[in-house]
């Protein structure tokens, strides 16, 4: 639009010669940015329209998330507020369960942040999913050791989508809110089945502190690089397999819009 808009009022000054006052210049300038601002969403719609689900559903939640994504210190608060509110009993999963006022915790705060930081990071991954697909079974894994349980991933899906209804407003539109229960319906997918595994790992490794190191290696054989799962599948086809497999049927449930209970 602006090298078209530019080359319409060359194109006219030069017809115009003398006729072409400052006056009928700002005058062009106004129309010429009516036209636009009619033309842009219009024709930025129909191009969103044409997308493939799984691309409009990525556009939606990086968009959104582009809005609230300079507060993380609020927004990972605010989350953990709502977890412990939903479930008080993990709050003793933390090292500052003892700190008061919680919502002031210094621990709180900080973890807040890294968790948002990590949401981050797996949004900006939704271009590239074959490479994300492993970062989250990887960071499944290490929360095995924190006691995290798969029942845990829908109060967190919960949560996460309570606070990010609150923190964009009228921005939470329905297209936006179904595009985050999809996306953390596939992240779920691929974290809880990592997950179990991992736990059921540690709980062998733990009573058969012998095998420990066999274990290890076993499960470094089996885990599938980026560059296995980029090769063995498409990568629209890599979480709709983990979806498929361990989302059917799916126990999330969405929040009701606007951050209600």
């Amino acid at each position: 639009f602006p090298v078209v808009g530019e080359a319409l009022l060359w194109t006219l000054e030069k017809g115009l010669g003398f006729k072409w006052t400052p006056e009928v210049k700002v005058a062009w300038e106004s129309v010429w940015g009516t036209i636009v601002s009619v033309m842009g969403p219009a024709l930025k719609k129909a191009h969103f329209d044409k997308m493939p689900e799984e691309d409009r559903n990525r556009v939606l939640v990086q968009e959104s998330w582009a809005l609230v994504k300079q507060d993380s210190q609020s927004l990972g608060v605010n989350l953990f507020l709502k977890i412990f509110e939903i479930a008080p009993a993990a709050l003793q999963l933390f090292s500052f369960k003892d700190q008061t006022p919680l919502a002031e915790s210094a621990g709180l705060k900080l973890h807040g942040t890294i968790v948002m930081q990590t949401v981050g990071k797996a949004v900006a991954g939704l271009k590239d999913l074959a490479s994300l697909v492993p970062v989250l079974k990887g960071l499944a894994e290490r929360h095995a050791d924190f006691a995290v349980l798969p029942e845990h991933f829908p109060i967190v899906g919960h949560a996460l989508l309570t606070t990010l209804g609150s923190a964009l407003g009228d921005k939470w539109t329905p297209e936006v809110e179904a595009a985050w229960v999809s996306t953390w319906a596939c992240v779920a997918a691929v974290m809880e089945p990592a997950l179990v595994a991992a736990s059921q790992a540690k709980a062998a490794s733990e009573a058969n502190p012998g095998i420990e190191a066999n274990h290890a290696n076993t499960d470094k054989d089996d885990r599938m690089s980026p560059t296995d799962s980029a090769s063995s599948l498409p990568e629209s086809a890599i979480l709709r397999e983990h979806v498929e497999e361990s989302m059917a049927p799916s126990e999330f449930v969405a929040p009701a819009r606007g951050g209600g209970e």
